[in-house]
């Protein structure tokens, strides 16, 4: 299965994806690293 997790840079959302990496397919999101940026200020 893909997740994504938004916040998967912080302290918090490291650890989150490290348990779901180890099944799942991860997609880390942040607002300046990760596979993907987001911008969701607005």
């Amino acid at each position: 299965m893909k997740i994504i997790i938004v916040g998967a840079t912080g302290t918090l959302g490291k650890k989150v994806a490290e348990a779901f990496a180890q099944k799942h397919e991860v997609i880390h999101v942040g607002n300046t690293k990760g596979d993907v940026q987001v911008d969701i200020t607005n």
